[in-house]
């Protein structure tokens, strides 16, 4: 056996060495210098290696090619614990569907993704995007076609639609929906949170709101809008066609109507409702707070308000109001037509008419038509106006004897009476704590007294001295004075005059005819 050495210059130098068997080398390795390598052949091909190893690369015979590869690129394959192959396979099948173009990825066929898809900058879409589960966008979402959502589409930041968002279910959003330009929804549109709309939402189909809707700014519907519940509008709601509202309608602020306001059902204004046109409601307006309307609220059918309704200008009501609880009125209540109060009419304030109320019943602290005025117990007429009392709308007493004022109680007259027709005693006791003056501008008689009936008890007149009978016209015409009777001038006896007692005469007494004087009963005339 040879004698190995361990220097380059005594060491076995073997050119060429055939080795049939195997070759252990221990103690050492095997170093190949001088970029030659290490060949390997299969016994079929003995003159191209099936594998080669240099140092600065390896060769690979495969299918009659030989692949070539650096030595460097071993470098990749650290932290390599698993299935190359498997994971290449896997790849393949992800990006099969992919192509690339540029600097832009194309999908060409339908893309699923069970997790999240983050998008740190524009995405567009040519065609539909559908979505089947929670879809988060953190920047701007470009959409230049339809877009259909059939689930929950989660918006964390502001989106830009320029064309159709088709939503053919349910659509959630928790923030901010910012929408530039029209905005067109077929199906129900289910907002959680506050929605802000800086221009135009076209809705042609029902729109349900089951929580708040927040309006910034103009809302023009040019279709109906279904309000399931509660609705609030902090600025102004623009309606330019008809609006139904099913259930109520919140609003925390001022609410201008152009045009008319359709209610089917109740509804609730917690604060101002500022009507500048025309409204009609065809059924109830309940309304808990404060309401104004600046121009015609036209109701068409019954109307019903169970708390304060504050008109602080004039309004017109050309049909039936009706009124189950107090109604204030700050100012002009004007209607055209009939009106009919079931319960107090409650005014605060100076209310003025300027026509005919028919009413069955009426109650207020002062009230004032034209110049009639009645306040507390006082009726008076403006200064220089007289108070006219016409029973059956006489125009003079003779018109239509039986109607009558009646006054049951006692007559209590401060001034002078001016009677110009009849004044009629009925068992009536009349008392005159002044001079009474019966003056008479027309034809005669100025006084008349007519009793009827005949007998005892039944005398014509009676007129006492304090309590003592002075003078008595009894029936049939007969004169019973009871005192001194004084005549100033010429008395005119056409009947017989009778002396039952002694009589003076003061002056001359003259008999233009014959006089019979009967002194048979022992009489005598004696001249004082």
């Amino acid at each position: 056996m040879s004698t190995w050495f361990d220097q380059s210059n005594n060491a076995n130098k073997f050119r060429q060495t055939y080795v049939k068997g195997f070759v252990d080398v221990s103690g050492g390795g095997v170093m190949i210098r001088s970029d030659n390598s290490l060949n390997l052949y299969t016994t079929s091909d003995t003159s191209v290696p099936t594998f080669s190893i240099q140092a600065s690369s390896y060769s690979v015979k495969h299918d009659g090619n030989t692949t070539t590869v650096l030595t460097e690129k071993l470098r990749h394959l650290v932290d390599l614990d698993e299935n190359t192959q498997d994971r290449l396979d896997d790849h393949t099948r992800r990006t099969q569907h992919m192509d690339a173009c540029a600097n832009v990825t194309y999908f060409v066929e339908d893309v699923s993704m069970s997790g999240d898809i983050k998008v740190s900058g524009s995405s567009t879409l040519d065609s539909t995007l559908v979505v089947t589960g929670a879809a988060t966008l953190s920047s701007t979402l470009t959409v230049s076609n339809a877009t259909t959502l059939s689930d929950t589409l989660d918006v964390s930041n502001a989106t830009t639609l320029s064309s159709t968002l088709d939503v053919s279910g349910a659509t959630v959003l928790d923030s901010t929906l910012d929408v530039s330009g029209a905005t067109t929804l077929s199906d129900t549109l289910t907002v959680s949170d506050a929605t802000t709309l800086s221009s135009t939402l076209d809705v042609s189909g029902a729109t349900v709101l089951d929580s708040t809707l927040a309006v910034s700014d103009a809302t023009t519907l040019s279709s109906t809008l279904t309000v399931s519940n509660a609705t609030t509008l902090s600025d102004t709601l623009d309606v330019s066609n008809a609006t139904t509202l099913s259930s109520t309608l919140d609003v925390s602020g001022a609410t201008v109507l152009d045009s008319t306001l359709a209610v089917s059902d109740a509804t609730t204004l917690s604060s101002t409702l500022d009507v500048s046109g025309a409204t009609v409601l065809d059924s109830t307006l309940a309304v808990s707070d404060a309401t104004t309307l600046s121009s015609t609220l036209d109701v068409s059918g019954a109307t019903v308000l169970d708390s304060t309704l504050t008109v602080s200008n004039a309004t017109t009501l050309s049909s039936t109001l009706t009124v189950t609880n107090a109604t204030t009125l700050s100012d002009t209540l004007d209607v055209s037509n009939a009106t009919t109060l079931s319960s107090t009419l409650d005014v605060t304030g100076l209310t003025t008419m300027t026509s005919a109320v028919a009413t069955t019943d009426i109650s207020a602290a002062a009230l004032h038509v034209d110049d009639i005025h009645i306040n507390s117990n006082d009726i008076y007429s403006t200064a220089g106006t007289d108070i006219i009392i016409r029973p059956g709308n006489n125009q003079s007493y003779s018109d239509d004897v039986d109607r009558k004022v009646r006054v049951v109680g006692d007559l209590h007259v401060d001034g002078s009476i001016n009677f110009t027709g009849d004044f009629i005693k009925t068992d009536t006791i009349v008392r005159v704590t002044e001079q009474m003056d019966v003056s008479n501008n027309g034809t005669g008689p100025a006084f008349i007294a007519r009793q009827h009936g005949t007998g005892a008890g039944y005398d014509i007149a009676e007129f006492y001295d304090d309590a003592s009978l002075a003078v008595a016209i009894k029936d049939g015409g007969h004169v019973d004075m009871h005192n001194d009777v004084h005549v100033g001038g010429n008395m005119d006896i056409s009947g017989t005059f009778l002396v039952t007692s002694t009589s003076t005469f003061n002056n001359d007494i003259t008999i233009q005819n014959n006089a019979d004087i009967d002194m048979t009963a022992g009489g005598f005339i004696h001249q004082v």
